[in-house]
């Protein structure tokens, strides 16, 4: 878990820009784009093999409250000032970004 926490926190920053400019219409798209493409960076640079098709399938199960919530929280789950599990983000969320460690082959 700690590791998958880790490359959402990666994205983290790259969402933060996201969600303070542009209109995506409400869905969240461009900013779940961005996390998807960030964690399937940060996954690489670890040298392990990653399916970003699966990536973006997972990000995209994300509920908008959640990005929103991550999104609104960025800097202090980044700089560690926060427990992301005190957010109010859903259980769902946890269990969903679960799933992005399938995506993956070491």
């Amino acid at each position: 878990m700690k590791r998958t926490i880790g490359f959402l926190a990666a994205a983290g920053a790259v969402l933060g820009l996201v969600a303070c400019g542009g209109d995506d219409g409400g869905g969240g798209g461009n900013a779940r784009n961005v996390i998807a493409k960030s964690l399937i960076e940060s996954i690489e640079s670890d040298g392990v093999s990653v399916d970003a098709d699966c990536v973006n399938g997972v990000i995209n199960k994300l509920a908008d409250g959640d990005i929103a919530i991550l999104a609104d929280n960025i800097d202090a789950v980044n700089s560690d000032d926060v427990d992301i599990d005190t957010l109010g983000l859903s259980d769902d969320f946890f269990i969903t970004l679960m799933e992005v460690e399938t995506c993956v082959s070491e």
